[in-house]
């Protein structure tokens, strides 16, 4: 796939944003403020990744989950700023584990500043997320926050014991994208479904939604890993390969392909 060939979904998601764009400025705005702090190294970090750009898909579920369930007030913003901090968070910390030296298409942060600092400033968002989201004092969204955030650390540590292993199932595989990738998209939809007047019911339909969404994101970036070119990914392609992750298109390729080689330059 090219650059060319991705504009029109680029076009298609921007269209999709629409009603929400000022709510996700109002984001952009929230991370930068709050990512302030008088060591002044934090919000050089914060305003890098922030220059780099990035979909805030994740924001935008929460955002317009609330509007679904016909809320409107100032807390979607918030609790959506607390969900980009910890997707950020991950990302800088997973560049260090994976060893990516690079980040859409520019320098990742440990590859700039180092892992000692690089680390600490994953901390420094992992706290800041958990540090606004109390500003609220909804022990329920909190509670699932924490829940969310712990699975995801979970899904890190279980892809690194298996990171090499060539008999990994795809329900393992699957394991590790629900807890990596997944649970956030879901715990953003929930978070959006309880700001609003909704059942326990439509909320767990809501969590669902999420989590399909975010099943469906991962198994797409693991298909770009193989047919995508560097300039569009902003990384180099086959990087998963590389590094010993064993992702559906492998694992199918392995249980059902020919004798044809995966070859990565």
């Amino acid at each position: 796939m090219n650059p060319i060939a991705q504009k029109p979904s680029s076009v298609a998601l921007a269209q999709l944003f629409e009603p929400i764009r000022e709510d996700l400025r109002e984001v952009e705005r929230e991370f930068a403020r709050h990512v302030q702090s008088q060591v002044a190294l934090i919000p050089q970090i914060g305003n890098y990744i922030q220059d780099g750009g990035g979909k805030r898909i994740r924001p935008a579920v929460l955002l317009m989950a609330a509007r679904m369930a016909g809320y409107s007030g100032e807390r979607a913003v918030l609790y959506a700023s607390v969900i980009e901090f910890i997707h950020t968070a991950t990302l800088v910390h997973d560049d260090i584990i994976d060893e990516s030296e690079l980040r859409r298409g520019r320098d990742a942060v440990h590859t700039r500043w180092g892992n000692h600092i690089t680390v600490l400033f994953g901390d420094f968002l992992y706290l800041k997320s958990m540090s606004l989201a109390l500003t609220q004092d909804n022990l329920e969204i909190i509670r699932l926050l924490c829940d969310v955030t712990l699975r995801i650390v979970e899904g890190e540590i279980y892809q690194l014991t298996k990171n090499g292993s060539v008999d990994l199932s795809e329900e393992e595989h699957f394991e590790i994208v629900r807890r990596k990738t997944a649970f956030l998209f879901a715990g953003s939809a929930r978070i959006g479904a309880m700001l609003g007047s909704t059942t326990r019911e439509q909320q767990e339909a809501l969590w669902d939604y999420g989590l399909n969404i975010g099943m469906a994101f991962q198994i797409v970036d693991d298909l770009l890993d193989f047919t995508g070119e560097e300039v569009a990914l902003g990384k180099p392609v086959g990087g998963d390969l590389r590094e010993g992750k064993m992702t559906l298109p492998v694992i199918h390729l392995r249980e059902k392909g020919d004798a044809h080689a995966v070859e990565i330059d």
